[in-house]
């Protein structure tokens, strides 16, 4: 063949850059200029990527056509709109060209439009002009579009009724990357979205969240719907799906393979060593497709999170007793207040911890390189090598591979390239504030339930050497002391800084609780635990908070000058809203599903700080996040009339290696990340400050 001329290309492909515009007629090759022959199996592969490409164009529009009617069930109003008067556009045009033409120069395209009006909306399409047979005819297509009509919306209500059923179902597949894909259903998936949603509001990077659950669709939708309102649930473009959280066929459906980060939880009405193992079939079966995604699993029992983190190394294992032990004895061990702190520290309503990395203070100090962000604390580095520093060394230079840790509202801090100096230490006027000695604690734990060790070991590491801990339950003492040789590591029941007392009785007794308790003088704190059987029926949480409200109510009673400050374990959101601080006694709600929820929230959204936070539940104050007292916080005692700034008070906790975020006022309000760190302040007004302690900790486990 001449290539100027004819060209023919044989084969089972075109080329890349073929030009189709040059194909005239499909013909054998011979003397026709710009003949291409394709063989059989080429038009079989173009077929097959057209087909491809149509399934796929149709797949994500029933996605998104599914995800509108779900959150606005009216708008298959505006579709049908939409689609009646695009026909009737369509039908208008083409009724004006044949039975007109547009070349005629007399269109009546008004006449044109009411005739195509009346054929769509059964009025009447006669007209006085026609001719008899026309009339006749026009009668006759009335008769049969009836009929045939009758047929049309018949089929057609049937299969719009079965797609609408189907895709109400769940059942349709999800088209979305990058997800967060949350599997499986309990009290605290409320509070997580929630804090998810309050995320999205922090940052650019919008989260999308696929929910699988064994739940209903619709009953599912309308049980969040009513817990977080529908403006919490568009900024997730949350898209629900129900079905086997174990079926490897479903896991693909929801695109577990495409997802960021995949949440497991327990679902309700499974005990722990069921959860356990669908979450282990669950993490195999993802891995299985070829996931890349990052697991985090609610898992139930230290050994069974061993199995877990050996079948995914990278995954994120949180165990429910372990974190909410952790909260409650940090809570226990702090001041009256530290509560509000701690909440605002774990959400994301209010300041928390975020990283970020700037150039622009690299080969500074660390003194000088929080001075450049006033919107925020800079609270410390994450290092080359893995591990966060918190509270460095002030005069610790800022290398180029180092991280900053901030602790802000905003996941976006804007620096400031004009820095006022450093602001001069307050100078020493002894004898304003005595020094207050670290006193013994003494701790009252009403209650018994799983996990006892670790609450114990934790609130050992925050108490002062010969501390006690007094556990008031009616459950015997030789089962106690079996349960925490089987949850710790060693048969020894000795802890280094505090002594066990055990207390059999039943504290759900007022006269019980009045006459076991009545020699006691006084106790620092009083941690009411909600028990295994409340925790577990998570489906009766109204019937477990009761009891907690009313073992609250006795011990209010018996020890209302007995005790600083008590705090209560309780499951619904609601009940701990309902519990006030009453007379001299300060009673804090520690809600276990919130809590455990926004620590989820956490590692899901920032899996590198999960364990650091972690880390600064369980260390005492000289390592983590604490209150201090003025006389604990100046090493010079500054005077009670003067007024100061942020900044000057920063400065003074940072000749002791601590970093300043916060204080806590004499009427009991918190304030963390002041916006303002200019303005002055009376110091008189301050009861206590927030600060952080030097701490190290690896953001891999």
């Amino acid at each position: 063949m001449e290539s100027q001329k004819g060209i023919g290309f044989v084969g089972s492909s075109f080329p890349a850059r073929t030009n189709f515009s040059r194909v005239r007629k499909r013909t054998p090759c011979g003397p026709r200029k710009g003949c291409i022959v394709a063989s059989g199996s080429t038009a079989a592969v173009v077929e097959s990527s057209w087909s491809k490409s149509l399934s796929s164009t149709i797949t994500h529009l029933e996605a998104k056509l599914e995800h509108v009617l779900s959150w606005n069930p009216s708008f298959s109003f505006t579709i049908l709109l939409v689609m009646f008067v695009g026909v009737l556009c369509v039908g208008w045009v083409m009724y004006t060209i044949t039975s007109q033409g547009l070349d005629t120069g007399n269109v009546r395209w008004d006449r044109s439009f009411w005739r195509t009006w009346g054929a769509l909306t059964e009025t009447s399409y006669y007209s006085e002009d026609e001719k008899p047979t026309s009339l006749f005819l026009l009668t006759c297509l009335s008769f049969l579009h009836f009929v045939l009509f009758a047929f049309l919306i018949g089929s057609v209500t049937e299969g719009v009724r079965m797609k609408v059923s189907e895709l109400g179902s769940g059942h349709s597949r999800v088209v979305d990357s990058n997800h967060v894909l949350v599997v499986g259903w309990n009290r605290s998936v409320f509070e997580y979205l929630r804090q998810l949603a309050l995320y999205n509001g922090l940052t650019k990077e919008k989260v999308r969240v696929v929910l699988l659950s064994e739940k209903n669709k619709s009953e599912a939708i309308h049980l969040l719907q009513e817990a977080l309102g529908s403006a919490s649930l568009r900024k997730l473009s949350l898209i629900c799906r129900s079905g086997d959280t174990t079926d490897r066929n479903v896991l693909d459906r929801v695109g577990v393979q495409r997802a960021k980060r995949v949440v497991v939880l327990r679902s309700m009405g499974v005990d722990a060593f069921q959860h356990n193992s669908f979450s282990l079939k669950t993490l195999l079966a993802a891995k299985s497709l070829g996931t890349k995604a990052q697991f985090i699993v609610e898992c139930a029992g230290k050994d069974d999170c061993k199995v877990l983190r050996s079948a995914d190394k990278n995954a994120i294992i949180v165990n429910f007793e372990d974190a909410v032990s952790r909260v409650a004895a940090k809570e226990a061990a702090q001041p009256p207040g530290f509560h509000n702190v701690l909440e605002e520290v774990l959400s994301y309503e209010g300041a928390e911890f975020h990283v970020m990395q700037y150039p622009e203070v690299v080969g500074m100090d660390f003194l000088t390189a929080q001075r450049h962000f006033p919107s925020a604390v800079l609270a410390g580095l994450v290092c080359q090598d893995g591990h966060i520093s918190l509270c460095p060394d002030t005069d610790r230079i800022i290398e180029a591979n180092d991280r900053l840790l901030f602790f802000s509202e905003d996941r976006l801090v804007q620096y400031e390239k004009r820095v006022a100096a450093i602001p001069h230490l307050l100078e020493a006027k002894p004898g304003f504030f005595e020094p207050i000695s670290e006193e013994k604690q003494k701790i009252l734990i009403v209650g018994w339930r799983s996990g006892m060790r670790n609450l114990l070991d934790y609130v050992n590491l925050r108490s002062p050497r010969g501390s006690t801990v007094t556990i008031f339950s009616s459950e015997p003492v030789h089962s106690r002391e079996q349960q925490l040789v089987d949850e710790g590591r060693s048969s020894n029941l000795r802890f280094p800084n505090i002594r066990v007392e055990h207390v059999v009785g039943d504290h759900t007794s007022p006269s019980t609780v009045e006459k076991l308790l009545h020699h006691y003088p006084r106790f620092n704190a009083g941690l009411l635990l909600m028990g295994d059987k409340a925790m577990a029926s998570q489906e009766d949480a109204r019937y477990a908070d009761s009891v907690a409200l009313r073992v609250m109510t006795i011990m209010r009673s018996a020890l209302s000058d007995k005790v600083d400050k008590l705090l209560v374990e309780v499951l619904q959101r609601e009940t701990g809203m309902d519990i006030a601080q009453r007379d001299k006694l300060h009673i804090y709600p520690i809600s276990l599903v919130d809590t455990f929820a926004r620590i989820m929230a956490q590692a899901s959204l920032q899996p590198h700080l999960h364990y650091f936070l972690l880390e600064l539940l369980t260390q005492p104050h000289e390592q983590g996040i604490g209150l201090e007292s003025k006389s604990d916080y100046f090493d010079v005692h500054a005077p009670r009339e003067e007024s100061t700034s942020f900044w000057e008070l920063s400065n003074v906790g940072a000749q002791r290696g601590r970093v300043l975020i916060g204080y806590k006022f004499e009427d009991g309000r918190t304030e963390l990340n002041p916006p303002d760190k200019n303005k002055a302040i009376d110091l008189s007004r301050i009861d206590s400050f927030v600060t952080l302690s030097p701490l190290t900790a690896s953001i891999r486990h």
